[in-house]
């Protein structure tokens, strides 16, 4: 009876332990404020996201201000927010800026189900939600900064860090 209890004993804290791991949180992009809501309503500002409009994507910075938030207190990262529609049909949010290049002027642009770098060619791949840099494209070695995005309600998302 003892030797079942330990052994009980050992593989639930070995699942505990497996349950606490994480995504990695360090990241070369340094902190900036992400704060605001998308609406991917049939009519809305975002419909491009909507549910089945699998590998679309916007891109969310002061360069672009038709798609941004009215409110004061919206943040966009430090170089923008790219925000997909990945192919499991879930929507992912990611820091505009290359890692490589470090700086919040070199901003990611589109490329299908990817988003490349203009200076280093480093492509990432965001469709999947994980970011990863496509390491044969460039010199890029560290995958996207990540953000949160949360279901306010049926065609309203919330993307914060």
């Amino acid at each position: 009876m003892k030797k079942k209890l330990r052994s009980i004993s050992f593989y639930l804290l070995l699942w505990m332990l497996s349950s606490c791991v994480t995504e990695p949180s360090s990241s070369s992009i340094p902190y900036a404020w992400v704060s605001f809501e998308i609406d991917v309503s049939t009519g809305g500002v975002h419909s491009s996201l909507r549910r089945d409009m699998l590998g679309n994507m916007l891109i969310f910075s002061v360069s672009n201000p038709s798609i941004l938030s009215s409110s004061s207190n919206a943040g966009y990262g430090f170089g923008g927010v790219i925000v997909v529609r990945g192919m499991d049909n879930e929507l992912y949010a990611f820091d505009a800026t290359c890692p490589h290049e470090h700086t919040s002027d070199v901003v990611l642009a589109s490329d299908g189900y990817f988003v490349v770098c203009p200076l280093c060619k480093t492509s990432y791949d965001v469709a999947s939600g994980w970011g990863m840099p496509n390491t044969s494209s460039g010199p890029g070695k560290e995958r996207l900064k990540k953000y949160s995005v949360y279901k306010i309600s049926e065609n309203r998302y919330r993307v914060v860090n």
